[in-house]
């Protein structure tokens, strides 16, 4: 299974965002264990880059978490095709529909993000990362 991971969700995880944090562990746990694929978009990276930094978050930390996640998560990458796609799509949020097009790339069979309003849901089923988690754990 291949589960594209939107920016929020990599940012939960980057900088331990309760009370998200534990979620997005979780989602990235099954990377690390290989039970599914997991993809961001080379934009996340950058986004995420950018956002530790203007939060001061020390520049070991960012590239040592970088770094770490880079061996469990793939990059799709964005490209002519998609960002043609995302214009003619005329989306209110076009970062998510960038977002939305490289996972279409990448083949998933899931988005997962905290804001699931500002997606299509008509080829890839956009899903919370509860929905995610439910998948594979015992939720109590």
């Amino acid at each position: 299974m291949r589960i594209f991971i939107d920016t929020n969700i990599l940012l939960d995880l980057m900088l331990r965002r309760e009370p998200f944090y534990a979620k997005a562990q979780l989602i990235y746990q099954l990377g690390v264990w290989g039970d599914v694929e997991l993809f961001v978009s080379d934009l996340t990276i950058v986004n995420c880059m950018c956002i530790a930094m203007r939060q001061k978050v020390a520049l070991d930390n960012i590239y040592d978490f970088m770094q770490e996640m880079r061996k469990h998560i793939f990059i799709s990458g964005i490209g002519e095709e998609v960002i043609d796609k995302a214009i003619n799509a005329k989306s209110k949020d076009f970062e998510d529909i960038v977002q939305y097009y490289s996972a279409q790339n990448c083949n998933a069979d899931y988005v997962v993000t905290r804001n699931k309003n500002d997606f299509p849901n008509d080829i890839i089923p956009v899903i919370e990362p509860e929905d995610m988690v439910g998948m594979f754990y015992e939720i109590n």
